[in-house]
């Protein structure tokens, strides 16, 4: 029985800024859980106090060669000058690699952890849902079965299936020998035995709860090759680009939990808060008018951080409520 002193959630984070929501949540998370923070600047988190296990990686001890020439951090401590920095970066058009997340998963392999969710720094742990449920759920569904599990994108993922019959990653599925003329341009969004619920995932967290540490080796490899061929390929770049503000990633796992569910016992989980996710319209303070534009909140963008807490404070006691901003924004006051 895999109990949460078992699990580990492992965030992914540059910027300080992207930092400190994850440190503000702390307070909540249960002592006998494990939080894993994989950064490029772990001197950040150095005097951080907490009573359950935090363990801090360093991202560029993870990252290889070509990671840290293609895909470009910030290598900032200051909160103000990072997010400077990464102002100028998106005026040239600079898309933040949000696939680094896969080196979550490294840390994992190195540690030989298998199940663990991959997660940003909107996901706050034992807020607004106990894990437990979760957990049970899982150890009855992953006593015969190896589990991929994350939130719904709610219609947004798109059909990538057709990469795999064109053809494009066949190089990559032959050097690692798997299977792939088994599937269809279909077979994603058919109804299957190994499905439950949506099977394309949010970007805030891709969940794994495997017996065999090898699975989790062949899945970080697979999304490693397919993020690079993709970065070099001049006919397959522009699917990153589908976001202003970051590279996509997403679809590499709608491909990727395909292969696995008809090839690896493995069941496609879109359900089951093993966390809870909010959006920090404050994060983002000098193109906040464009990034939540969707939520219909008229944020006004600010030079600081600490101006768009001032200026935007009624509408962000709107958008969080009272209690919740006080609990989870750093520097409320």
């Amino acid at each position: 029985m895999t109990e949460l002193k078992d699990f580990y959630y492992i965030y992914t984070l540059v910027g300080t800024n992207y930092i400190k929501p994850v440190i503000q949540s702390f307070q909540f998370v249960p002592k006998e859980a494990n939080i894993v923070i994989v950064t490029n600047t772990p001197e950040i988190l150095k005097d951080v106090k907490v009573d359950f296990n935090l363990i801090i990686s360093d991202l560029e001890s993870l990252r290889d060669d070509w990671s840290k020439e293609h895909e470009y951090l910030i290598q900032e401590t200051d909160d103000q000058k990072y997010m400077d920095q990464l102002r100028e970066l998106y005026k040239e058009n600079y898309k933040f690699p949000m696939g680094i997340m896969r080196y979550g998963m490294k840390w994992a392999i190195e540690n030989n952890i298998t199940k663990f969710a991959l997660v940003d720094c909107g996901v706050k742990v034992n807020y607004v849902f106990d894990p437990q449920p979760a957990l049970d759920k899982f150890n009855e569904l992953g006593a015969t079965k190896n589990l991929l599990f994350g939130s719904p994108m709610l219609g947004e993922g798109g059909d990538f299936a057709h990469l795999l019959s064109n053809n494009y990653f066949k190089n990559i599925f032959t050097k690692y020998n798997v299977r792939i003329d088994n599937l269809n341009d279909s077979y994603l969004f058919e109804w299957k035995e190994n499905y439950i619920g949506d099977i394309t995932f949010d970007g805030w967290i891709r969940g794994f709860w495997f017996n065999d540490i090898k699975l989790i080796k062949l899945y970080f490899n697979l999304w490693n090759d397919i993020t690079k061929q993709t970065y070099n390929s001049n006919d397959m770049y522009p699917i990153l680009q589908t976001s202003h503000w970051i590279q996509a990633f997403e679809w590499v796992s709608i491909i990727l939990n395909s292969v696995f569910s008809i090839n690896y016992n493995t069941m496609i989980c879109g359900t089951w808060d093993i966390a809870h996710h909010i959006r920090h319209p404050e994060i983002d303070f000098f193109a906040a008018d464009y990034k939540m534009g969707q939520e219909n909140f008229e944020w006004v963008p600010t030079e600081t951080r600490d101006e768009f807490l001032k200026i935007n404070r009624e509408k962000l006691l709107k958008w969080y409520g009272p209690e919740r901003a006080k609990d989870i924004v750093y520097g409320w006051t």
